[in-house]
């Protein structure tokens, strides 16, 4: 598989949730599977920041 269908793949995978003015959370937070969190680890060959995981 090419990095551009890696690329695609994963797009459709994205959530997107509108962010609030008042703070930058959403009114239902999104939550990542620990698979989803380790796949996008290992594409982008580092750690995500404590406050994201």
């Amino acid at each position: 598989m090419t990095n551009k269908e890696e690329i695609e793949i994963l797009s459709t995978q994205i959530k997107w949730e509108p962010i609030a003015s008042d703070g930058g959370m959403t009114e239902q937070m999104y939550l990542s599977s620990d698979k989803e969190l380790t796949a996008l680890k290992q594409y982008l060959g580092a750690e995500l920041p404590d406050d994201y995981v």
